[in-house]
């Protein structure tokens, strides 16, 4: 927009904006408050006064308060006609500024207005640029306007702070450089654009939210909140209105219908009552689907497809909601919904005859009502627990599916549909099934925002915006096995108690992170400097285990640094390496190393031997078998351990199924079990290693030529002989080539595994000394060009241990001994 287009809408609101301009808000409101008293206290004096002298009580002689109301009667009479007066000229003017506030609103409410009166901007975007106008400072106008300055409290900025940046501003924005860059992202303006072109052209500005760490769309959520708050409290004025209106019921509208008393001894009617608070209600797409099967003439039922927590009851309370405020088809009105407690029914009988006997009885009494939709929760499990009885509970309502009377709303998960329901051609020819996904991100931040509200006015504690968006961000990331809004609300549960405990007033990011950390064992957050240190010295506190190997150990070194500072992928794991080497060269270890210096322990390997998976069933080994119910190793294994790394050793023996589903968990970061539940990968760094091309990089290594300059002909070399496909390479991070090890690197291997042995050793109390005989016996024993390093541990136990085993036996070597062995000792 340019400043001509943005000044054209403005001056739709002058009128109310001039009246802001002689007399603010805030000194309007304080008036109709003064006012109101005002009238209030002269009618109740005018009152008393008019009564007592009416009834001309017998009151006593020496109550001056009464003979005082009972003389000045008149004056007060007098006093509240004229401050009745002022009253209603101050609602009017009141009405009057109102109706401007709504004239913004035309665009989301048709029914206000013309629907084809096009509106530009919200009020609240007029008031800060005409501010920003007069006082040639958009920037200003923002922050100084009451829901820009809401928005800025609750990204934590205020206070000294905000009142230092503005005092301290070197230059303001020139009003048609704003207006160029004001983007409309949707048909009218609202402050959130308004305040995204402020950032961008406010450099200033954009650098003081960079110093408080926060982003624009912090700062666009922010806004966001506040206005849908002020919106919501706007709106409670509008009395007039459909939704207000709709709420207060008809006399006698249930007239024309039947009772459904046996239905209601085991359900009970969820549109009584507003159970759904249908402010920031995402799901539109699903309410209108099932709002327009229900609307059939017959057939007119739905199932329900959802995880637990993904709202599928939302929907159905929301519908409750609607019809209870008449904001629903002609059709559904005065409809109402039962929800029945389908698990109590079944367990108050035992036979099967009275069982069937009382659901006939109920379905032909709700048909008679005519306004019965009857909610099943969890339709796979009733169906399941009247088979246990020897009762088909499809064949007993399939003769009442087709009633334009009674409707049906099912609900079940994915994995029970699927393995139930889906196969049943009654149900399908029934009901109309509908898929309900995962609520977006951006209402599950409503809802937190929702929920802080409620937190907030009980336990007298504040959440910045951030918080909530961290807590939504770690259920997605973090719990990415569950229902990410299911999930975000349990963690806010969670969050509450713990920093209650701590005494906190302010919650902010770090406090959720911090929390998600100790939840999960996963670092997030601030970096301290012990793990500061660990993290810039990675390669070198690596190659305190790992001998040679460069490539690999930094590789590895700077994924994890990229993954700690939050600025990979998130949508893929933290790292995807493929190891290509000879055996016993150090793939393993690194993996070993890396886990036990990183994520605490060797414990945090997942490790799977992909040999095992050759056979045309180790798909469903891995993610688990439809057909006999059980759950896969892969899906088990990460999410028993979601966090870590996992190590698929010999990966290029497995099956071409298998590596199919690694191209999806190396590219997208999960992968879907047996039930269709998503399995979070994204926490993992996975490892394979695999022996393919090892000839190759003998041949080069004896020729003496490099690897690295040679290695995209391996790397072609095994895409030629089909063993990895070239889009699965590209997958991974990093392909490594892991070269055979010299005579010096095995010296250097042998006394790394010697000193392991000092030291469990040293836990026994014995001292041994690590000598040339030592080393020579290892080295000697324990070289094999094929197989690496991997002898030299089988050398150990056979030249080393076993003598010292026969030493601790005999008694020659005890708790205190320094113990050193010479070459005649080790033949």
């Amino acid at each position: 927009m340019n400043s001509k287009e943005i000044k054209k809408a403005v001056s739709v609101y002058y009128p109310a904006l001039a009246l802001d301009a002689v007399i603010g808000l805030e000194t309007r409101t304080e008036l109709d408050e003064i006012l109101g008293w005002s009238v209030f206290l002269s009618f109740s004096a005018s009152s008393a006064g008019g009564v007592a002298a009416f009834l001309k009580l017998p009151w006593p002689a020496d109550n001056g308060v009464v003979r005082f109301l009972t003389v000045q009667h008149s004056l007060f009479l007098g006093i509240f006609l004229m401050t009745f007066s002022l009253w209603l000229v101050a609602m009017a003017i009141k009405s009057f500024y109102d109706s401007y506030y709504f004239y913004g609103l035309k665009t989301s409410f048709p029914e206000m207005g013309m629907a084809n009166e096009k509106v530009l901007m919200t009020f609240e975007s007029a008031t800060i640029l005409r501010s920003g106008i007069s006082m040639n400072d958009i920037t200003k106008a923002f922050i100084f306007s009451k829901l820009g300055s809401d928005s800025l409290r609750r990204l934590g900025l205020g206070g000294r702070d905000l009142t230092q940046f503005v005092s301290s501003r070197q230059f303001t924005v020139d009003f048609s450089e704003f207006s160029a860059s004001l983007k409309v992202t949707n048909e009218f303006v609202v402050i959130g654009d308004i305040a995204t072109s402020v950032v961008n052209c406010d450099d200033g500005f954009a650098r003081f939210l960079a110093i408080h760490e926060v982003t624009i769309k912090d700062l666009v959520g922010s806004i966001s909140w506040s206005e849908r708050l002020e919106r919501k409290f706007q709106l409670g004025k509008r009395f007039w209105g459909r939704d207000f209106l709709g709420r207060i019921k008809g006399l006698g509208k249930d007239w024309s219908y039947g009772g459904a008393f046996a239905l209601e001894k085991f359900a009970h009617d969820i549109t009584e009552r507003e159970l759904a608070e249908l402010d920031g209600f995402e799901q539109e797409n699903e309410f209108n689907l099932l709002e327009a099967v229900l609307a059939r003439k017959g057939e007119a039922n739905a199932i329900l497809v959802a995880e637990e927590g993904a709202g599928a009851m939302d929907i159905i309370f929301a519908l409750g909601t609607r019809i209870n405020r008449g904001n629903v088809l002609p059709s559904l009105q005065h409809k109402r919904i039962f929800l029945f407690d389908s698990n109590a029914f079944v367990a108050s009988f035992k036979d099967k005859m009275k069982f069937e006997e009382t659901l006939l009885h109920i379905l032909n009494q709700s048909i008679s009502a005519g306004n019965v939709i009857l909610v099943i929760n969890d339709l796979p499990s009733f169906v399941e627990n009247t088979k246990s009885i020897g009762s088909d509970l499809i064949a007993l309502i399939d003769p009442f599916l087709s009633s334009s009377d009674f409707q049906v709303i099912a609900v079940a998960n994915p994995s029970a549909f699927h393995r139930f329901l889906e196969s049943d051609g009654k149900i399908l020819h029934r009901f109309e099934k509908i898929l309900i996904k995962d609520a977006s991100e951006d209402s599950i931040v409503k809802m937190l925002e929702d929920n802080a509200l409620i937190e907030e006015s009980k336990s007298k504690i504040f959440f910045t915006y951030q918080s909530l968006a961290a807590i939504e961000e770690g259920a997605r990331r973090y719990f990415g096995d569950s229902v990410t809004s299911d999930k975000a609300l349990h963690l806010f549960s969670e969050l509450v108690p713990s920093v209650l405990t701590k005494k906190k007033k302010v919650i902010v990011r770090q406090d959720v992170l911090a929390f998600i950390s100790q939840k999960t064992g996963i670092p997030v957050g601030e970096i301290g400097v012990a793990e500061r240190d660990k993290l810039l010295n990675l390669e070198s506190i690596l190659h305190k285990r790992i001998v040679g190997q460069d490539e690999a150990i930094k590789a590895i070194s700077n994924s994890i640094r990229r993954a700690r500072s939050d600025i990979e992928n998130p949508e893929r794991p933290l790292g995807s390496f493929l190891f290509l080497g000879p055996t016993g060269v150090g793939k393993t270890e690194t993996t070993k190393a890396l886990a036990a210096i990183f994520f605490g322990n060797e414990e945090s390997i997942i490790r799977l031997d992909m040999s095992e998976y050759q056979s045309a069933d180790s798909l469903n080994r891995l993610i688990g078998s439809f057909g006999d119910g059980k759950a896969g190793v892969l899906s088990s294994k990460l999410r028993e351990q979601s966090y870590g790394i996992l190590l698929l050793d010999e990966f290029e023996k497995t099956s071409l199924e298998v590596m199919n589903l690694f191209l999806q968990i190396l590219d997208e970061g999960f992968f879907s079990d047996m039930t269709g539940k998503k399995v979070n990968t994204r926490n993992l760094i996975i490892i394979a290693t695999s022996n393919a091309g090892s000839d190759l990089i003998r041949n080069l290594m004896s020729e003496g030529k490099g690897l690295q300059e040679n290695k995209d002909k391996i790397v072609n070399e095994i895409i030629n002989r089909g063993i990895f496909k070239p889009e699965l390479l590209n997958r991974f991070d990093g392909v490594i080539l892991f070269h055979p090890l010299s005579s010096e690197d095995l010296s250097k291997i042998s006394s790394l595994m010697l000193k392991k042995l000092q030291k469990r050793l040293a836990e026994k109390g014995i001292d041994l000394i690590i000598n040339e005989a030592l080393h020579k016996v290892v080295v000697s024993a324990g070289t094999d060009q094929q197989f690496g390093a991997r002898p030299m541990n089988r050398a150990i136990q056979e030249k080393i241990e076993q003598v010292i085993a026969k030493k601790m036996i005999s008694g020659e070597a005890r708790s205190g001994t320094r113990l050193e062995l010479h070459e005649e000792d080790l033949v």
